[in-house]
């Protein structure tokens, strides 16, 4: 069993949160209507490195698989943070790979909310070229929601990218406008989860801020990087209410 396998056994538990619920079929088909101009082919995928069903890590997969059906257990609580102690953990590939693994499921749809600025590359993964976010929503109140989410390239899943307005630190998640952009996606539609992918706990004030707009955090720690102290420090200030669990990454990303 590698460190991703243990620390996923530790944050699902004894299993308790699984939920088994079977969706109608009316529902489901009505999933399927979303609209993907294009689909992303295995080659682009691997290239991004982001996961698909039949991929060849299996392991990997599963691993992401097992993840996502403990953190997408209670729909009321279905905006995850993504979060790290120090840069460069891994928080985008987590983030952008656990929202893909709930869009496997036909009963659920998922979006990757980009957080993290310009640093998560969001925009190249997925090509969105200059396409509107949060920073164009916030700044300017003529433009709607509906033109700040984007299609992935992959089916029951969306984009809502950083923006072009701003810039990364300006502390826009502040803003009214994106609290009441977060509510409206958050309840908008009950098969939806929502993955944040945010700027390190202990070094940004937007992650703290951020999370007063989510229902769990998921802390990132590359394996052997981070001391228990870190962890502990990064734990007690998500709180325990939130604070779902560390995922050691021994990936290179």
């Amino acid at each position: 069993m590698n460190k991703l396998e243990q620390a996923i056994r530790k944050t699902a538990g004894d299993g308790c949160l699984y939920s088994h619920a079977v969706e109608k079929p009316s529902f489901i088909e009505e999933i399927d209507k979303m609209k993907v101009s294009h689909l992303m082919t295995k080659e682009e995928l691997e290239k991004q490195k982001i996961i698909y069903p039949d991929f060849k890590n299996t392991v990997l997969v599963n691993s992401f698989r097992e993840l996502r059906t403990s953190l997408t257990a209670l729909s009321s609580k279905n905006v995850v943070m993504v979060t790290s102690i120090s840069e460069r953990a891994g928080v985008s590939f987590f983030a952008r790979n656990l929202a893909v693994a709930t869009a496997f499921d036909m009963a659920k749809t998922a979006m990757l909310v980009d957080c993290n600025g310009r640093k998560s590359g969001v925009n190249e993964v997925f090509e969105l070229g200059l396409r509107l976010g949060i920073s164009d929503f916030i700044s300017n109140k003529d433009v709607k929601t509906a033109e700040i989410i984007h299609e992935s390239g992959l089916k029951r899943l969306r984009i809502l990218p950083f923006g072009q307005s701003g810039s990364d630190g300006d502390e826009s998640f502040s803003h009214p406008r994106f609290h009441s952009l977060m509510a409206q996606i958050k309840y908008q539609y009950s098969d939806r989860h929502i993955f944040i992918d945010a700027p390190p706990i202990l070094k940004s004030a937007d992650a703290r801020i951020l999370m007063e707009v989510c229902d769990q955090v998921l802390l990132v720690v590359p394996y052997g990087r981070d001391t228990n102290q870190d962890i502990q420090a990064a734990a007690r200030v998500i709180g325990s209410q939130k604070f779902s669990g560390v995922v050691f990454n021994e990936f290179l990303i």
